[in-house]
């Protein structure tokens, strides 16, 4: 994706200090503002946020592809502990760097793109077979690894996609993965 060069300063740059943490705030596991525009947008602008910011932008190990203008990164790998005491695990899958976070701290654990909750109060479904080079391999590749996560202590399922599972998301996660 080519991004957009952004050149503010003053009062102005103090907008993109807000779209960014608003941004910061939406990709959150237990965000309060949920606002993928402000996502979509901060990573579409080719701007200094960590130099002007002061903020620290990590990255699993099989994403720092997506880095490729000297973006100041720092990389984890699966099986690290986070700051906030949040662990990152691989699901793969769907894409190398396909990662669940659990967060023990809030009995929650966070996927990202492999499963979905469309409507409110649905059920947990897998997003749209366009979105995968291999369906039904990727699928069962997702379960696998789902099946692995719902071996954590955890009630709370939160999705990047969707509504959460409050208080049945562990539940609900097996009951998906089979």
């Amino acid at each position: 994706m080519e991004r957009a060069s952004v050149e503010l300063e003053g009062v102005s740059e103090t907008t993109l200090w807000t779209l960014y943490h608003r941004a910061v705030e939406a990709r959150r596991p237990d965000a309060v503002l949920a606002d993928s525009l402000a996502v979509e947008l901060v990573e579409a602008i080719n701007f200094p946020f960590v130099e002007r910011f002061g903020v620290a932008v990590r990255c699993v190990r099989p994403g720092l592809h997506e880095f490729t203008d000297g973006e100041p990164v720092e990389p984890f790998d699966f099986g690290d502990e986070l700051p906030g005491g949040v662990v990152a695990h691989e699901v793969g899958a769907i894409s190398p760097d396909e990662t669940a976070f659990h967060i023990p701290a809030h009995d929650a654990l966070a996927l990202a793109d492999g499963a979905v909750r469309w409507e409110p109060g649905g059920p947990l479904m897998f997003v749209p077979d366009h979105f995968m080079d291999e369906p039904e391999a990727t699928k069962e590749g997702l379960r696998a690894a789902y099946r692995g996560l719902a071996d954590l202590d955890f009630r709370h399922l939160l999705l990047a996609h969707g509504e959460p599972f409050v208080d049945s998301g562990r539940e609900a996660l097996a009951a998906f993965a089979g």
